[in-house]
């Protein structure tokens, strides 16, 4: 698994998922997902930080949702681009939630 390039290790996951597939893409791609989240929460206060595993739950639960569609739909246009869709879906996670978790 480790020899796959991003968009074929994606392609796998989004098609014929297995557990080996998704511990390489966890492997690759946790830190990414993990410091969008951080990040953003590390500006909200530490008691936020609390709530990063959590959030980094919903991002795959996003990611997989309708049988992975966002994984089946992303196209990349370079071969670093999942990091970029993994960054847009970790911030965008955070800050839907935001009210949900700060009010």
């Amino acid at each position: 698994m480790t020899e796959l390039s991003h968009a074929e290790l994606v392609r796998l996951c989004a098609e014929r998922p297995s557990d080996e597939a998704w511990q390489e893409f966890i492997r690759r791609y946790q830190p990414v997902i993990a410091g969008t989240i951080h990040r953003y929460l590390s500006a909200r206060g530490p008691q936020a930080m609390a709530h990063a595993e959590d959030l980094v739950q919903r991002v795959y639960q996003e990611l997989c949702s309708n049988r992975c569609k966002r994984l089946r739909e992303f196209t990349p246009t370079h071969p670093d681009s999942i990091f970029g869709l993994l960054k847009t879906i970790a911030a965008h996670t955070a800050i839907n939630l935001d009210p949900i978790l700060f009010t």
